[in-house]
């Protein structure tokens, strides 16, 4: 099979200085992908699964994802109990902002923008006292340091650590292609994540985090669900069948109580 990579720079990627809350949220990172599929330039598109909005696109469908790597986020370059006091961390997004708030009062968030290499960079010429990034990515790049968050107080963004590959709906030769590369046991849990925020009525303006895997012969859950200031929040931590949905319907009661 000949396949040729053509490289599509995002509105995501192009405007680094505006919080991405205001462009629309992570769909910034797809939508030139997806245009260029609906219009045929392209036949796949490859994304952080995280960065692609949780309603379905028409005429888009996510076809299969990769084993997925690290779920956690990170601290550089300290661990968050060695932060020192009044500190400013660096992140774009909400819902870690809201989570470091919920954990560390006294600390600032300001906004940051740019690639990992870009971010590690302005950390070292001292804007921020501390940065928050994926760990997955710092691993895929090959870059050693930051201290993982634990995951029960920072559950990561649906899909965080996960690879989606996505094509035309109609490209029935692609999609059969594709499944053959899908991690069945990624693509359970980050499908049931995925609609857990989409039942949410959530998007990446909205602080919540959302963990889903199999454990002990069902689907173990980690969320959390905060007001953008950290102090109001609801949480959830239990093993489920994802198929029950009177017992999904509950916890998505719960976490929306922090929205009301």
């Amino acid at each position: 099979m000949d396949v040729e990579v053509k490289e599509i720079r995002t509105k995501g990627d192009v405007d680094v200085s505006t919080p991405l809350e205001d462009m629309g949220g992570f769909g910034a990172f797809v939508r030139e992908l997806n245009n260029s599929l609906i219009a045929g330039e392209i036949d796949v598109s490859v994304n952080s699964l995280k960065d692609m909005p949780v309603l379905d696109q028409e005429g888009i469908v996510m076809a299969a994802v990769l084993p997925r790597g690290p779920v956690n986020d990170v601290l550089a370059p300290c661990r968050l109990q060695d932060l020192p006091y009044g500190s400013t961390v660096g992140t774009s997004s909400v819902r870690r902002a809201a989570m470091l708030r919920r954990h560390r009062p006294d600390v600032k968030t300001a906004n940051i923008r740019g690639n990992v290499g870009t971010r590690l960079r302005k950390l070292d010429e001292g804007q921020y006292d501390a940065i928050i990034l994926a760990q997955a990515g710092m691993e895929r790049l090959g870059i050693p340091g930051g201290h993982p968050l634990p995951l029960e107080q920072f559950p990561c963004a649906p899909g965080q650590g996960a690879i989606g590959i996505a094509c035309r709906s109609d490209d029935f030769e692609t999609i059969s292609i594709l499944k053959e590369m899908n991690d069945l046991v990624t693509y359970e849990a980050v499908t049931f994540e995925r609609s857990l925020m989409k039942a949410l009525g959530a998007d990446c303006s909205a602080p919540v985090g959302i963990h889903a895997r199999r454990e002990d012969g069902g689907m173990r859950l980690i969320a959390l669900a905060l007001s953008k200031d950290g102090d109001g929040f609801r949480e959830v931590d239990t093993v489920l069948d994802p198929e029950d949905s009177e017992s999904v319907d509950k916890i998505i009661d719960h976490l929306m109580e922090v929205f009301l």
